[in-house]
């Protein structure tokens, strides 16, 4: 087995065994898929969420990560080329100019020192015509935030279990309007809100006939205090 990632434990990776992301996925390729033959999952940890699609659709799939064992675990998935990218916020990804139909980033700019870099290279690696979605956590929910007051942890999810306050993984934070702001500078507009995809499920009062209908419709609309994730996807418009 490979050296473990330094700021990533496989534990972590081991840890995601549902495909909770398949939804939003589906309903990207229901609508674009039609254009996308190039795939790139830029941090696609483990390739549960994406590799998938090679049993459904005649695509190639790339995946960078900074975890030699994450590309490990994502070739057996069947993903077609892996690159180590040790570090996104300062290396370029690994292929050439407008080389993708479509590219994946879930969950990673929250772990980058410097995002904007990572925007700027998948706006390079996209096709003109490209699409880009983008999936960051978002921790200023109010839900989130009600637990924060009493667990007085930044980790109220539960995202890494056994992670201390000083090597806690995730040190960017977003909201819909952040995020909206970041991409629009360069060059990207969003074209699909999937933030309702992921309403908080509140323990037990979930189950409450037409609470999850509500959740969703605050989720989708005001997805900065509603939603547990920013969940966008964006086309190349012009710049700002």
């Amino acid at each position: 087995m490979s050296e473990e990632y330094k700021y990533f434990k496989n534990q972590y990776l081991d840890d995601i065994r549902e495909n909770y992301f398949k939804p939003v996925l589906d309903d990207v390729f229901k609508k674009y898929g039609k254009n996308i033959k190039v795939m790139g999952d830029v941090g696609c940890g483990n390739g549960i969420f994406s590799t998938y699609l090679k049993r459904e659709r005649e695509i190639t799939l790339c995946g960078f990560d900074a975890s030699e064992y994450a590309l490990e675990c994502a070739l057996r998935k069947g993903m077609d080329k892996v690159f180590l990218n040790e570090d996104f916020s300062t290396r370029a990804l690994q292929v050439n100019d407008a080389y993708f139909d479509f590219v994946l980033n879930k969950d990673v700019l929250e772990h980058l020192m410097d995002p904007e870099f990572l925007i700027k290279e998948i706006a390079r690696v996209l096709k003109p015509d490209g699409l880009f979605l983008l999936h960051v956590p978002n921790d200023f929910n109010l839900w989130k935030r009600i637990q924060f007051v009493f667990s007085n942890s930044i980790d109220t999810y539960s995202y890494c279990p056994g992670a201390k306050q000083w090597n806690w993984p995730h040190i960017r934070f977003f909201t819909f309007e952040g995020i909206k702001e970041l991409l629009h500078m360069h060059g990207f507009e969003i074209i699909e809100n999937y933030s309702s995809f992921f309403a908080h499920r509140l323990s037990k009062i979930h189950r409450i006939p037409g609470y999850m209908p509500v959740a969703r419709l605050l989720a989708g609309r005001y997805p900065s205090h509603f939603s547990q994730a920013v969940s966008v996807l964006t086309k190349r418009g012009k710049k700002a």
